[in-house]
């Protein structure tokens, strides 16, 4: 409880408030810092940082040596993608770009589909990849990501497509370690082949 309490004083001095500590702080006697692996805060709106280290400065004063954040970061670049030209949002609030229309029907949620794609990170990381693979992959479309359910649905075959993921369509707040981190906003480029 200590702990928590120094951490919510900590970042309220920052000019943030603690609206959840989402694990317990790892106190480096050492080394002066103090890191926990997620943190949620109010700053204006909400933001969950990542990988948040602290630093006590020799004159007392706490420093921010590392945070990653996840939401703030996802949610600013959705709103300027959305003004983008040829990017669509649907009501869910997936984003997406058509790169090259495709013929005929689309597939169900319940269809199998064979697909190329490549999944990256907003700084460009690319986190699988079958054209790495050189070998396309096949998956019932109803056994992936809500934000691959929904997109791949509005393809044709042959069509390639860039999708904008936010979070809650993606991976949501659990991530998927080691690679996506909690509320992570992914970006796949994907050309359906068959269903």
């Amino acid at each position: 409880m200590m702990k928590k309490l120094l951490i919510t004083f900590l970042l309220f001095t920052s000019g943030f408030s603690v609206h959840a500590l989402d694990s317990d702080p790892d106190f480096d006697t050492t080394t002066n810092t103090v890191t926990f692996p997620r943190i949620t805060v109010n700053k204006g709106e909400r933001v969950i940082f990542t990988d948040v280290k602290l630093l006590l400065n020799p004159d007392g004063q706490w420093s921010i040596l590392q945070a990653t954040p996840t939401i703030i970061d996802g949610d600013l670049f959705l709103a300027d993608n959305a003004k983008k030209e040829g990017v669509i949002t649907t009501a869910s609030g997936l984003q997406y770009k058509v790169l090259t229309q495709g013929k005929g029907a689309s597939p169900a949620a319940t269809d199998e589909v064979t697909v190329h794609y490549r999944g990256t990170k907003l700084d460009g990381t690319e986190f699988d990849s079958s054209f790495s693979r050189n070998a396309p992959s096949t998956f019932a479309l109803n056994r992936v990501i809500d934000g691959w359910t929904e997109g791949v649905q509005l393809m044709n075959v042959g069509a390639s497509y860039r999708f904008f993921i936010p979070s809650n369509l993606a991976y949501g707040e659990r991530g998927r370690s080691p690679t996506i981190a909690p509320n992570e906003v992914l970006i796949f480029e994907v050309e359906l082949i068959a269903f």
